[in-house]
């Protein structure tokens, strides 16, 4: 069981569970500047990761940040299950509420328009991004939960557990977390309500206008490129450009390539 930090309490999120994937002993220089604009605004913060390796090296003091934790885990269930593990080593009538992530975000705008608008919410789930694809959404490569929202996500883990493929996790908690809160009458909140607009990945074919906007984070594969030839050649179908997507990064963003 993690122990609660004595972290500064009056930032607006309890706890970042991070759920990490990179390889090798050194963490990313992208993800550990994610890290350290996240801590701004996270007493705490939980990076789950399955690298052991990592886990053996780890030198908290290299952020400067005594409310950071690493957690290792067996890599089951991908995202949802990394964070019902982190949820699973923690007290969690401690904190009133707990932003989910992932480090496949690339940071390229400050995160203090986001949080300053999250401030003013009174929702207890919280979205960056919405999306229409398949139905309607929030992303959850980013999302707040609060209040009793937390009780039913962790009913929702118990009930569902560890899922094998990938597919299923989209199926049984992506695309389905918004309607599941919403018929336990947990109100909800997002920043860029792109799904009312598109019916295709945002992330994707709206960055344009959601960089004008300041979004804080763009995907990993908009900055590094695609490692599956065949997401790219799914996406080009559809008339992505992915080089004039990195062009805009690099115009639009307050970061530029400074974290990268």
């Amino acid at each position: 069981m993690l122990s609660k930090s004595n972290a500064n309490n009056q930032l607006p999120v309890d706890v970042c569970i991070i759920s990490c994937y990179f390889k090798g002993n050194i963490i990313p220089k992208y993800l550990k500047q994610y890290i350290l604009e996240l801590s701004k605004y996270c007493s705490e913060i939980i990076l789950v990761t399955t690298n052991k390796t990592f886990l053996k090296s780890f030198n908290r003091s290299l952020f400067k940040l005594n409310s950071l934790n690493v957690l290792f885990v067996k890599n089951e269930g991908y995202d949802f299950g990394m964070w019902y593990k982190a949820m699973q080593n923690i007290n969690l009538e401690s904190y009133n509420s707990i932003l989910l992530t992932n480090d496949s975000c690339v940071l390229v705008n400050p995160f203090k328009p986001f949080f300053d608008w999250y401030s003013q919410q009174k929702s207890e789930y919280i979205g960056l991004v919405s999306s229409n694809e398949n139905t309607y959404h929030y992303q959850s490569y980013f999302h707040v939960f609060k209040g009793n929202s937390i009780k039913w996500l962790y009913n929702k883990f118990e009930k569902e557990g560890l899922k094998d493929t990938y597919q299923d996790v989209v199926n049984d908690y992506e695309l389905c977390m918004f309607s599941y809160l919403s018929a336990n009458s947990i109100a909800a909140s997002v920043m860029f309500d792109e799904g009312s607009k598109i019916n295709l990945n945002p992330m994707f074919f709206s960055i344009d206008s959601l960089l004008n906007n300041n979004i804080p984070i763009v995907k990993r594969q908009l900055v590094f490129g695609f490692k599956r030839k065949n997401d790219l050649n799914y996406l080009k179908n559809l008339n992505f450009d992915l080089d004039s997507t990195q062009n805009s990064i690099k115009k639009l963003s307050k970061y530029g390539n400074e974290y990268i």
